[in-house]
């Protein structure tokens, strides 16, 4: 799926976002005018788990949980709406790749699904646009999943900061009175950045897929994920045996084979395909879009038809939430441990009759534990921060003295204003006070 020339990411953002990349965890800052920065994941203790870890035993107790507790676990409706270019324009002819993904979700989650073919009798762009916002009107809900998947050429725009869809991978040339094969996806995802109520999760098997990233809402208590067939800034494999579809849809296959009742995440779905045999060179990426750690999104078959499970979804909301810390001896807990905590946190509430509708896993960390670096480094910059300081009333004071608004002062002279004594604490390095850092 090469196209065009690879275009360098310049994120523009300042918000923070977690990377997943086969096995490793990142964490990525990216900052307004600079590239990002990349660091580990924030680890207070030498065997802490991932975020992945945490994912899965999330899952866990999740599933146990709502059994113990009867509440209704995962989603209340899973829809999916697949994104390609008519067969006509279609370079990468992803007809049959596309079928065989759409009977998979249809058939083995009992998900709903849709596909929409983009062609140029109109313009592609409000094509676009329009089947995204009906796609959203159609299924939106506060307890639904929403999934768009996308297969074709793609491109970062480096002038717009825009990524954009394309059915060829060499810029069409427009005609009279036909429209280029080519539309915005930054624009045309506006609808589920900003209108759905339930998570959302975007698929691209595109190249630079990856550059698709942007601020998030910082108070927005979905989840919203990207899972790209390329890193940053790296193109993928066009439909066969080493295209990132094939491997999506034998990952999907495996995990759901092997998880039974208990759901998976999509950054397991992530390793897995990168695992793949074909897939070693070509990494995929896995996103999140806002800060809601906390929570991932999880892939289970949908069990009994949609209006029994709308029945299962119509409980009280919660009121409010009361939130216990458990001091743990050991880094983390095994799925027996997690089995048995649960079964006896809920035998517990049920005993108490307390009107307790759930307990929920939130996260585990760690104590941060305090190093004579940090120390080291606060002092310095006590000490850089004095100093520049002490400079700048040293300059203040010279000027002054230049236009004769200050008399010179003499050190050892005992005739001196209250004022003067003053300046001079504030003007003197050893007796200049100082602030916490911010």
């Amino acid at each position: 799926m090469m196209v065009m020339t690879t275009q360098k990411m310049e994120p523009h953002v300042g918000d923070r976002l977690v990377n997943f990349e086969g096995k490793a965890v990142i964490h990525t800052e990216l900052q307004s005018g600079s590239s990002s920065r990349i660091e580990e994941a924030q680890v207070m203790s030498p065997k802490s788990v991932t975020d992945e870890s945490q994912s899965k035993m999330r899952a866990q107790w999740n599933s146990v949980m709502c059994k113990a507790m009867e509440v209704p676990q995962g989603y209340q409706n899973v829809a999916v709406l697949i994104v390609k270019w008519t067969e006509q324009l279609d370079e990468l002819k992803s007809a049959d790749e596309v079928k065989e993904l759409d009977e998979l979700l249809r058939q083995n989650f009992n998900y709903s699904t849709e596909i929409f073919e983009i062609d140029i009798t109109t313009s592609p762009k409000l094509q676009l646009k329009k089947a995204v916002l009906d796609f959203v009107y159609k299924y939106n809900g506060r307890h639904n999943l929403l999934i768009v998947y996308y297969t074709g050429h793609g491109w970062y725009n480096e002038v717009t900061r825009q990524y954009e869809f394309h059915a060829s991978s060499t810029e069409p040339i427009r005609r009279d009175n036909i429209y280029k094969a080519s539309a915005s996806w930054t624009n045309a995802e506006k609808p589920l950045t900003e209108d759905a109520e339930g998570d959302v999760l975007f698929i691209a098997d595109a190249c630079f897929a990856s550059n698709i990233i942007k601020a998030p809402q910082q108070d927005d208590s979905r989840v919203y994920e990207l899972l790209c067939a390329s890193t940053l800034n790296k193109p993928t494999e066009g439909p066969g045996p080493r295209s990132f579809t094939t491997a999506l849809i034998s990952s999907l296959k495996k995990l759901l084979g092997e998880s039974g009742d208990i759901p998976f995440v999509t950054s397991q779905l992530c390793e897995e395909i990168n695992l793949h045999p074909e897939r070693s060179q070509r990494p995929c990426g896995f996103w999140r879009y806002n800060h809601q750690y906390h929570r991932s999104i999880e892939w289970a078959p949908l069990k009994r038809t949609l209006d029994e499970r709308k029945k299962d979804f119509s409980h009280d909301e919660a009121r409010a939430f009361l939130d216990l810390r458990f001091s743990l001896t050991i880094d983390c807990l095994n799925e027996n441990q997690i089995n048995t905590l649960s079964e006896a946190l809920c035998n517990a509430a049920k005993k108490s009759k307390a009107p307790v509708r759930s307990i929920d896993w939130q996260r585990l960390h760690y104590p941060q534990r305090d190093t004579v670096f940090a120390d080291a480094g606060i002092a310095l910059a006590y000490a850089k921060r004095s100093g520049k300081r002490w400079r700048q009333a040293q300059t203040s004071r010279k000027r002054k003295n230049i236009e004769g608004q200050l008399e010179p002062s003499n050190p050892r002279s005992r005739h001196r204003s209250p004022e003067d004594n003053r300046q001079r604490e504030h003007t003197t390095l050893g007796a200049y006070p100082l602030t916490p850092l911010s």
